[in-house]
């Protein structure tokens, strides 16, 4: 499977900190080695969104001082609060799944992922691109999750008129 670039994890990063990410070009160095570093069959991905949560937490309270503010490329200060570091950290694990291979054993990993999570990077990837493993059933679940649970503009644009 391909790495994960630090230039990838930087992309995420700068959406939520702004300037602020490439001044640690160290803490894209280390997020995209420990994603790199995952396989779907060697720990729980629940382990991993652990991992992350742990690095971009502690990185992100030293990096402002404990504020957990950033200044954005127009000059705003943004503040990252708990709902935003969680976005930021599912979007990181997004890079995670992009790479799982099309198996059966991905699908199980990723599917139980998105159930405790309600994670959309994960479900929109299990809708995407696992329907041969999903019953119809279990599409459907998956379509009512990400309706009941996200702006309709986050999904509008793949998921069509089953939104």
């Amino acid at each position: 499977m391909r790495r994960i670039t630090r230039d990838e994890v930087y992309r995420v990063l700068s959406r939520y900190m702004g300037e602020a990410a490439g001044a640690r070009m160290d803490l894209c160095d280390r997020i995209a080695i420990l994603l790199s570093n995952y396989f779907y069959d060697t720990i729980p991905l629940d382990a991993l969104y652990d991992k992350v949560e742990e690095q971009i937490f502690a990185s992100l309270y030293e990096m402002s001082g404990g504020t957990m503010t950033f200044r954005q490329a127009d000059g705003r200060a943004l503040r990252l609060r708990a709902a935003a570091r969680a976005a930021l950290c599912e979007d990181l694990m997004a890079l995670v799944f992009a790479r799982f291979p099309v198996c059966r054993a991905a699908y199980w990993d990723l599917n139980g992922y998105a159930m405790r999570h309600t994670s959309l990077p994960a479900l929109k990837r299990l809708y995407l691109d696992f329907g041969e493993y999903a019953t119809d059933m279990d599409r459907e679940l998956i379509r009512r999750l990400i309706v009941e649970n996200f702006d309709r503009a986050q999904y509008e644009s793949w998921l069509g008129d089953a939104g």
